[in-house]
This record gives C-alpha cells, structure tokens and sequence, in this order.
C-alpha cells in the first residue's frame, strides 16, 4: 500500500516554480460528520444582536439549477504521469503554481488541483494506482493562471466539489466574472455546475467553506450565503457585513457553523462572531485596543486571537494598510461554550504566529521583541522562543528558543509529539526544524 504523505511529498518536490492560487487560503481539510456528542454540530448559544434568526430566501435572483451532465473526465487519455520505486510514488510533473489535493473521506482517492498541460483537477485511485483528468479549465492569452480551488469531498466520498472564481474560460458562463461552483462524480467523472455568484467589481474576493453537513458557504461582498449542494439552491445566511476599507475576511469555524470578523470602526475595535444556522450575531469583544488574526481550534469550541494594547501614540504593535503586523501583546482564547475570554502574554515580550494542537488541547505561538533602533525601512523585530500554552490548565512554558531573520510555524506532528517549524534567511533560503516536545515535559 502506498503510504499518503509520500505522494504528497513527491507531488511537492515536483514543483518547477513554487506559488499559490485559489479562491481562498484559508479552507480547512474535509472534516467528518458527528462534531458533536450526537453526531450532530457543536451547539452554542449565541445572544442575538440583530436579524430575527431565519435564513432568507432570494427569489429576486433564481438559484442556478444543477446544468445537464459534462462529458466525462477523459479517464482513458490525458493521464498523469507516474513512476513507482519502491513504496514511493510519484506523480506529475507539475508547474507554476503548487498543486492542491484533497483525500477522499476514506482515503480511497486523491483530488490534485494545478498544472500539467494546462491547469485540471486530477483523480488518483490508491488501490489501482491510476490518476487520470477529471477536468480541463483552458486559458486565455491575457491570464496567466487559473484560480481554480477544490472545496473538498462530500460526506460519502462520491462527490468532488470545485470552485473557478474570476473570468470564466469555459461552461455556461464563458466570457462572465464571477465565482462559478461544480461537481465531479468519483466513479465516472460526470461533471456538474452547482451554482454562479457574479463578480460586482474589480478586486471582488469570494471565500468558500464546505461545512461538515456538506453545505457550502459563500462569503461574497459581505453577504454569507448557505448553498445546497444538492439543489443547487442558495439562501442568504447574513447581509451587509460592513467591510470597511482594508481586505476583508470572515474566519469560519471547522465545521462551518460560526464566523468570526474584524469589526473597527471610529468608536472601538472588535471581534463579531456570526452563527450561520441562525444567522444571529454577537460581539466577542469590544474595546479601544486591537484585536486581529483569529485562529479557530480543531472544533467549534475555541478560538485564539491576537490582541494589540491601545497607547497614547497609537497601539503596541505597526498596523499597515491591510492590517496588523504578527507580533502583539497579548494571545487571547475565547471559549464559546463557556463563554470565557483569558488573556495571555510571556514575560518582557510581544506574541504572534499561534497554532493549534491536533487535538485542541494546547497552543504554540512565538515570542518576539521590537527593535529599539528602527531600520530605514520601517518597525522591526525578531523572533526569540517557540512557546506552549495549555489550555485548560492556562500553564505556559518555552519550547525551544529561535534565532534568525524570521520563522513561521508550519504544522504539529498527527500524534502532537512535534512541532515543525520554517526558518527563513535574509539571502532567500529556508529550512525545516523540528520541535521534540517529549524533551519538554
């Protein structure tokens, strides 16, 4: 049996020239349906702030019907290229832009989204050991990529969702800007288009998050739209989120059930938690210092967030035109289910970069100081430790300390004995190290 992470790994190193794309940076694995103790999702109740709770029905605009079946994915042609050696498999090769994949619930395929001879989803069978296209999204001579994204698997695993958000090279709406959402059936490679939400200016961002009853949220120009999947149906969750001027996101919970977003305006700063299934609203906190970069754990049950303390000249931390700098005075955890917020800080030093654990039971971040000689370039720092907190305990202890131009966390180990973590140098090279939090306990 081919192990997982080793395609994975060879699907990375196959890469030409590294880059992004997709419709939104921030969506989460698949995640299996029974968050809850019943096998339903985590329930909280959340205050109502306005809107009267129900989900509204846009008749104005007709939801789009599931189109009749595309041709099916050329399963006997245009294959990926593979070679095997040993217990490893290759697969590619792939360039541009870094591929995207997606595991079927049960591991059974693998969706890939990127380019080999175009830009395509493939679908790679573990047991035959067989990858062929599923789609094809051709280019036009003026875009020079494709922002193409998987979505994720429906719940049963016969169902792959995608989305095309921009200028449309191909289906129905051919020639129109918008987000466009389709379906590839596993076994066959049927193809479908769910639902069109169109673009209403330039710089429109659209944020996508399949939720664990597999229905699709849609953030789009401050309204949250809840998709039916099935239907092809759409409601509207909650509208006219003010936005301000800066980009805006709203941060959804693993499941989907909640959203969090930044809320500043000239009287205070804060974080608005939203329930998609109600579609009520309330102020997580409201106050005149900054409060930025939530981070939801493995559940619906807590969210960490980064907090910037208010000072006569300012905040303690560089807030820029698209937002704040990592480093702040203090981490944050809100704990929906009890509705408890409990600050956090290391001694003499500023925060950024948290992380949950696997399993939610602790949090990593950095420490970090400002520079007292500002460089010509503007505010400056550097990290110093790799720190832990433990949530239930609120116990705090430094992992390891760091050293050099700038780090990011990159991931926990499965088992949550390791953490991993990017150094990156001023001459452009990088490397992975690794955190053996057995020594620490």
């Amino acid at each position: 049996m081919i192990r997982p992470i080793a395609i994975i790994f060879l699907l990375i190193c196959l890469l030409l020239v590294p880059g992004c794309g997709g419709v939104n940076n921030d969506i989460a694995p698949n995640y299996k349906l029974g968050d809850g103790p019943d096998g339903e999702d985590t329930i909280i109740d959340v205050p109502a702030v306005d809107g009267d709770g129900k989900l509204e029905e846009i008749v104005a605009e007709p939801s789009l019907e599931p189109a009749a079946p595309s041709p099916k994915g050329e399963r006997e042609g245009q294959s990926l290229g593979i070679e095997k050696t040993g217990e490893v498999l290759s697969l590619g090769p792939f360039s541009g832009i870094l591929p995207q994949v997606e595991w079927s619930p049960l591991g059974e395929s693998l969706a890939i989204s990127g380019y080999s001879d175009g830009f395509g989803i493939w679908l790679f069978d573990l047991k035959e050991e067989k990858a062929w296209r599923a789609l094809r999204v051709p280019t036009q001579e003026t875009l020079d990529y494709v922002n193409l994204q998987l979505l994720g698997w429906s719940p049963g695993g016969k169902e792959l969702y995608y989305s095309i958000d921009g200028l449309q090279t191909t289906g129905s709406y051919l020639g129109l800007s918008g987000t466009l959402v389709g379906q590839i059936g596993a076994a066959e490679g049927e193809m479908k288009e769910l639902a069109w939400f169109p673009a209403r200016g330039r710089g429109d961002m659209t944020q996508l998050k399949l939720t664990g009853k597999g229905d699709l949220l849609v953030h789009q120009h401050g309204d949250i739209w809840r998709l039916d999947l099935a239907s092809g149906r759409k409601k509207l969750v909650v509208g006219g989120i003010p936005q301000g001027n800066s980009p805006f996101k709203v941060f959804f919970s693993p499941t989907g059930r909640y959203g969090v977003y930044q809320d500043t305006d000239s009287t205070g700063n804060g974080l608005i938690l939203i329930d998609t299934k109600t579609g009520k609203s309330s102020p997580i906190i409201s106050d005149e210092n900054y409060h930025f970069f939530p981070l939801w754990g493995p559940t619906d049950e807590k969210l960490a967030f980064l907090t910037g303390v208010k000072l006569e000249d300012g905040y303690d931390l560089f807030v820029g035109e698209d937002g704040a700098l990592p480093p702040a005075t203090l981490i944050q955890v809100f704990d929906l289910k009890n509705k408890t917020l409990t600050p956090y800080r290391v001694p003499d030093g500023q925060v950024g970069a948290p992380m949950w654990s696997p399993d939610g039971k602790y949090l990593t971040f950095f420490s970090a100081k400002w520079e007292k000689v500002l460089n010509p370039y503007g505010p400056d720092f550097r990290w110093e430790g790799l720190w832990e907190l433990e949530a239930e305990s609120g116990k705090l202890q430094l992992l390891s300390p760091v050293q050099g131009e700038w780090f990011s966390l990159a991931d926990w180990s499965p088992d949550g004995d390791e953490v991993y973590i990017y150094r990156y140098e001023a001459d452009g090279s990088s490397s992975l190290q690794v955190v053996d939090r057995r020594k620490r306990r």
